[in-house]
């Protein structure tokens, strides 16, 4: 298995904070539990939230533990945001990071395969039947959904959301904060810009600019953002 986390404090249980109580964040509660069966490696202290709290789908036995501001006492703690989407996630990051707590717990379920030498950069989540080929650069704060794969020699930014069934093909640059829809899936050898959308069942054949909208097969540009 490749370096998927710091060699720091490896035999340590931690203590670990979700942000957010949606489908990401509740889902992550499942993936550490199922981390700790096979190793006791995170200590689950509780949700923190901006809003939308379902104490009784989360259960009585998890607490929420307030916004951003219970951080600023806690360094000690870990911390990852479950937020699906890329923008909210990063502007929630850079407020953790603004008051100056620096610990984000990567995740990665037991049953996803990684390959040698990859590297997965803090705060990201990868979900149960991901597949990671050699090779590949993973960033910081991003979300692998079940079942995507992604192919050797690979470059994934930060912030990047990649929705369940998605195929990245090889030697393939994404930059920060693009979006996958369900079941995409890109050829090999190409470059997609920062805070890119492609929609359910895309084709990607070709480079795609930054801020841009693509669907279809093959994917075409429909739409152009602000950056």
């Amino acid at each position: 298995m490749g370096s998927v986390e710091s060699d720091r404090n490896l035999m340590m249980i931690e203590d670990l904070v979700i942000f957010g109580s949606g489908a990401v964040g509740r889902l992550a509660v499942q993936f550490v539990d199922d981390v700790n069966r096979y190793r006791e490696r995170w200590r689950l202290l509780g949700f923190r939230d901006e809003g939308g709290r379902d104490v009784n789908r989360l259960g009585d036995d998890i607490g929420f533990l307030g916004d951003q501001s219970w951080l600023r006492t806690k360094p000690e703690v870990n911390v990852i945001v479950c937020i699906a989407e890329p923008r909210a996630r990063k502007r929630i990051v850079d407020t953790i990071l603004r008051q100056g707590h620096e610990r984000f717990a990567t995740i990665v379920h037991p049953l996803a395969w990684i390959g040698s030498r990859v590297k997965i950069g803090a705060g990201s989540l990868i979900y149960p039947g991901v597949l990671i080929d050699v090779d590949v650069e993973i960033g910081s704060h991003n979300i692998l959904n079940k079942a995507a794969t992604v192919g050797h020699d690979t470059i994934i930014g930060d912030y990047t959301t990649i929705s369940p069934g998605v195929n990245i093909g090889g030697n393939v640059s994404i930059g920060e904060g693009s979006e996958f829809g369900i079941n995409c899936s890109t050829v090999q050898r190409i470059s997609i810009g920062s805070w890119v959308r492609v929609g359910a069942g895309g084709v990607v054949i070709k480079d795609l600019p930054d801020s841009v909208t693509a669907v279809g097969v093959p994917a075409r540009i429909i739409k152009y953002h602000k950056k």
